[in-house]
């Protein structure tokens, strides 16, 4: 009774965490080039960007990576899930949430995006030679918030390798 009660157990927890299809990136990149996800890396036009609130933004090389699904388990690359181009910022921001990044060609937009930690991803379709990116604040006026972003500049990521 008790090993049916294990085998039951064991085959609806299996069933219940049955992840396949599941989409998803490494969004880290010495991850990514050690598990073959790494594409190349981008440089942003502009590095450095005043906020709405007075903070100082400061983002680094961004890095690309190829989306994956999950298949028994396993991360199987598929280039018809587009890519994700991770955009590493400063992290004295104190809202972080504060600001987005944000494809400027619509029609190259696979998903949204991530956030992470140090991070903003974009997700494209296609890993153009030169991508436009748009830097949107939220409204400071606190009715408005995110229902009415401000956007405050634009730049560019330059594909490197």
């Amino acid at each position: 009774m008790k090993f049916l009660l294990f085998l039951f157990t064991t085959i609806l927890l299996s069933c219940a965490n049955n992840t396949d299809g599941l989409i998803g990136s490494v969004n880290d990149k010495s991850k990514a080039i050690k598990d073959g996800f790494y594409v190349c890396d981008y440089v942003p036009s502009k590095k450095v960007f005043k906020l709405l609130d007075g903070n100082i933004l400061v983002i680094d090389t961004a890095w690309a990576e190829c989306n994956f699904y999950l298949k028994s388990g396993k991360k199987i690359i598929n280039a018809n899930l587009g890519y994700v181009i991770n955009i590493p910022y400063n992290t004295s921001i104190k809202n972080k949430y504060a600001i987005d990044f944000v494809l400027a060609n619509k029609n190259n937009q696979m998903f949204s995006h991530p956030f992470g930690t140090y991070f903003i991803g974009l997700c494209p379709k296609k890993l153009d030679k030169y991508i436009a990116v748009i830097l949107v604040e939220r409204n400071p006026d606190s009715t408005l918030g995110w229902k009415e972003p401000i956007t405050t500049d634009t730049f560019y990521l330059k594909k490197m390798n």
